[in-house]
């Protein structure tokens, strides 16, 4: 455990305050930590199985908080769930093309296959849960980071900026589809509804493009191990996180599913595949927002970089995972819409048209 020496001094970080130097996990030697920071004296010998680096920064003789058990069985775990959802979405997405094509077959649309936007979102799905399985591979058992390993660090960025600047967007849109389909079913608020989507439509158009400094900071963390300056690399990559999470989540994606809801609300006498249909919205909007909280809440515990910037692969490690639920209730939503059933509401019929939700 932490030994300091007298002459050194390894208290780099706020939270050395309450878990003593080198988080209670080395021995404090009276060395430079690093070449970025040889003015210091206090160089971090780390116990077995505690490393000082992870992603975003390499903290190298900085701080010994990592522990290597964890980071090897959690991306074990996070392989498994990759693997699931990879083989979900694919099935989904198989099942939407056989659609796709057979509909063609019968002449019942011209249209491609992508133009769809639940065809685009499960394609788009499929590709973030490949790189996301293939991340959480290469860091098994390796001790490989965004920081230290260029590979990881690429393979890391696709599927975070697939998934902000495309997946969560055309799921979005998807379901902006189905309630600007259905608007009139609402009745005095139904152009309402139109105009707000319109709105929301731009909103997303407009910050969207925030995905791609935000998942540049990561590269740029790689070939810059100057640790003064890649806590500001994680900020902007934080900061762009909290914006896209809340304009995506609370300006988007709860207000449409709630307005989805509300729709199906006003339908008298609802039948079996519509009441089906009401509560796989309403468990999508439970996971949209227990998503949206978790999101904001560990982004902003990030952004406090003083005391918590450079445990951010723990965070990393625990908080992609939790999308993994309100993935495939997305994807299970999509495919029981489109092909058994949900969708387009109207009074005489509560039967769904495969045209709304996969706009074909």
């Amino acid at each position: 455990m932490s030994a300091s020496n007298a002459t050194a001094s390894c208290d780099y970080f706020m939270r050395g305050q309450f878990l003593g130097e080198c988080s209670g996990h080395g021995t404090c030697l009276p060395e430079a930590p690093n070449e970025y920071m040889k003015t210091s004296v206090g160089r971090c010998e780390c116990d077995e199985g505690w490393l000082a680096g992870s992603d975003f920064q390499s903290a190298t003789g900085m701080d010994c908080f990592y522990n290597e058990k964890i980071n090897n069985t959690w991306y074990v775990v996070n392989s498994i769930l990759w693997l699931v959802s990879l083989v979900y979405t694919s099935i989904v997405l198989r099942s939407l093309h056989a659609a796709h094509t057979a509909k063609k077959k019968k002449g019942k649309t011209k249209a491609p296959f992508f133009q769809g936007a639940s065809n685009r979102a499960m394609s788009y799905a499929v590709v973030f849960c490949f790189f996301r399985l293939a991340d959480a591979a290469l860091r098994c058992g390796t001790g490989y980071t965004s920081a230290n390993n260029l590979l990881v660090a690429i393979v890391h960025c696709i599927p975070g900026f697939i998934f902000w600047s495309q997946l969560a967007a055309v799921e979005c849109e998807s379901f902006m589809q189905i309630v600007m389909g259905q608007a009139k079913m609402a009745g005095p608020d139904g152009e309402k509804m139109k105009k707000d989507i319109e709105g929301m439509k731009k909103l997303m158009k407009t910050l969207i493009p925030l995905a791609a400094p935000a998942y540049t900071m990561v590269i740029v963390c790689y070939f810059d191990q100057n640790p003064n300056h890649q806590k500001y690399y994680s900020l902007v990559y934080y900061i762009g996180h909290f914006i896209l999470s809340h304009v995506l989540v609370n300006r988007v994606a709860l207000p449409v599913s709630r307005s989805f809801l509300t729709i199906l609300d006003a339908v008298p006498n609802r039948d079996a595949k519509t009441e089906a249909l009401y509560k796989k919205v309403f468990i999508f909007n439970r996971e949209v927002r227990n998503a949206g909280y978790f999101n904001t809440l560990t982004t902003l515990m990030m952004i406090c970089w003083p005391f918590l910037w450079n445990w951010q692969g723990y965070q990393l490690m625990f908080a992609w995972p939790s999308c993994v639920p309100l993935l495939n209730v997305a994807a299970y939503l999509v495919h029981n819409t489109t092909n058994k059933g949900g969708g387009k509401v109207s009074p005489g019929s509560t039967a769904v048209t495969t045209a709304s939700v996969s706009s074909e």
